[in-house]
């Protein structure tokens, strides 16, 4: 009698961690897609504040901040949801270019976490499907493998295969091209660049317009903002990229990598720390 209590125990646990498994998997699954951090999970922190992996009832989500794990969940530069078994690491690429067959005209694609995005879709997807008679939409090189958006199918082509895509990555796909499409390409022309600057946290550009640029947004202002952290001996100067005129130095070593609050950090379109150094 004991051996069978015990035994149904056992079940009713198991049935409860398989529901709990489904039910927590879909959340944080829409949650993800939708550019919100995962809610059911445990988050751990590692490679000096530069992975955050959330681990949860039989999946993970790996995530790679911008500056620092306590900024605003969408400035990822990469997202990825999976099994616990699954790897995930930013790639080397700088930009991508697609190919708009029916504009005959090709973007380039130079945001990280945009091309993070496109770079994990190609590569990740399963190509499995037959082929289905819509018109090839755009088309996208990756490795030296080409790649064939069928918006009408939503489905990816490779070779004779083709993958399946969700709702959500097909609209989060389509954002992107269109989001660069509608780029001034007259403007983008006028501007080049004139200098390289690499610093110990990044590398970006002085462009011929006047503005600065990094990971593919353009910004108005360099700022170094000067002043004394608490507790410290010497003055510190923080250097920013920035669409705003003005940032305190309080706002500007928060935003940094100090802060625990999300309240403090910039998104990437306003502003982004590049380099710091002590005044002597």
């Amino acid at each position: 009698m004991k051996k069978k209590n015990v035994l149904i125990v056992c079940i009713i646990i198991a049935v409860i961690l398989v529901v709990l498994t489904f039910i927590t998997n879909y959340i944080d699954k829409g949650r993800v897609s939708t550019g919100h951090e995962p809610k059911f999970t445990i988050k751990i922190v590692s490679d000096g504040g530069n992975k955050v992996t959330y681990w949860g009832l039989g999946y993970k989500v790996v995530r790679y901040p911008s500056v620092s794990p306590n900024e605003p969940y969408k400035n990822n530069l990469g997202v990825k949801m999976g099994s616990w078994f699954m790897k995930y690491e930013l790639s080397d690429y700088k930009n991508v270019k697609i190919e708009l067959l029916m504009d005959e005209k090709t973007i380039e694609v130079d945001k990280k976490r945009d091309v993070e995005f496109i770079v994990s879709l190609l590569r990740d997807s399963k190509y499995i499907h037959e082929l289905c008679d819509g018109i090839n939409t755009h088309k996208i090189i990756i490795d030296d493998e080409v790649y064939y958006l069928k918006e009408s199918c939503a489905e990816i082509q490779k070779g004779k295969k083709q993958a399946k895509l969700s709702k959500e990555d097909l609209n989060s796909l389509l954002k992107i091209i269109n989001d660069y499409s509608k780029v001034d390409e007259n403007n983008k022309k006028d501007a080049e660049i004139i200098e390289t600057i690499t610093t110990t946290f990044e590398t970006y550009y002085k462009m011929s317009d006047g503005t600065w640029q990094m990971n593919g947004n353009s910004y108005k202002y360099r700022l170094e903002i000067t002043g004394r952290m608490p507790s410290a001996v010497v003055d510190s100067t923080f250097v920013y990229l920035s669409n705003i005129k003005d940032i305190s130095f309080q706002r500007a070593y928060l935003a940094a990598g100090l802060s625990s609050s999300t309240v403090d950090y910039f998104s990437a379109e306003d502003a982004v720390f590049v380099d710091y150094f002590n005044v002597e």
